[in-house]
């Protein structure tokens, strides 16, 4: 799995033609704030994290991780879309507790995938439906690597001409593996589009963990802006999290994102 994305992102990077070149800065930035856009990106999300709790030491941690992310749209001749996202987390270092204290460890997390079907939109209104995977590539010490999930997952968006707004929601259980899993999430984004290729506004991920009955909640903010380097738009842009409910013996406390985001040229569109 790792290898495949990998592939994928060279062969992507190393294009330099694709759909979006005779798009306005504008044009492109809006179709960014669409989750079901049929632009080819690249998501890197770097991800600075900081916890509080009740075990020992817990307000003391701090983990790094990025998240890589390609979005590689199938366009149909009907209008529809086929929605493929693979994502892999590489976590830098990240806190385990192991016995009395935490250890700082390093490694790939478990992968996963988006696969959706998005028809054509009506009115600026689309939807997706289609299923949330993960699979256990992870490496077991920092706790992953142990099991496969399988749910259903929707989106709906409305894209207004200088805003987007929209919902994202999926629940995933265990369907192999040594870990019980059965967990609910979901996204509600606003974005404004002022031009200039600039958004901004929230995309809170409320989380719910149906074993440990516990909620995560955060605070969100972000604001980013599109440009073109080389004649290739780029996505930049920076999050905050502050997690107002979360586990009490160890869960994130604030969480600091910086995103760069290629659109590049769909090495798969043909497939279909």
């Amino acid at each position: 799995m790792t290898k495949i994305i990998l592939a994928l992102m060279l062969s992507a990077l190393s294009l330099n033609v694709f759909a979006a070149k005779e798009q306005s800065t504008d044009e492109v930035a809006k179709e960014l704030a669409n989750p079901t856009s049929a632009l080819a990106s690249l998501h890197f999300k770097f991800q600075t994290r900081t916890f509080e709790g009740d075990l020992p030491n817990a307000d003391e941690q701090q983990s790094n991780s990025i998240l890589f992310q390609p979005s590689m749209p199938f366009p149909l001749d009907n209008g529809a879309k086929i929605l493929f996202r693979p994502a892999i987390p590489f976590y830098l270092d990240t806190p385990v507790f192991k016995g009395a204290d935490f250890s700082d460890e390093s490694g790939i997390g478990d992968s996963s995938i988006d696969l959706m079907y998005s028809p054509k939109a009506v009115d600026g209104v689309s939807h997706a439906f289609g299923t949330y995977i993960t699979l256990p590539t992870g490496d077991e010490k920092i706790g992953q690597g142990e099991t496969t999930t399988l749910g259903p997952e929707y989106y709906y968006v409305k894209m207004n001409p200088t805003s987007a707004v929209g919902l994202l929601a999926f629940h995933h259980w265990d369907v192999a593996g040594d870990v019980d899993v059965s967990q609910s999430t979901s996204q509600i984004f606003l974005v404004a589009l002022p031009g200039g290729g600039w958004n901004y506004g929230t995309q809170p991920t409320f989380t719910y963990d149906w074993e440990g009955e516990q909620w995560t909640v955060p605070l969100n903010f972000n604001v980013g802006r599109t440009v073109q380097w080389n004649e290739r738009p780029w996505k930049l842009s920076v999050e905050l999290d502050y997690y107002v409910e979360k586990n009490e013996d160890f869960g994130p406390d604030w969480m600091l994102t910086f995103r760069i985001s290629p659109v590049v040229e769909n090495v798969m569109a043909d497939w279909f």
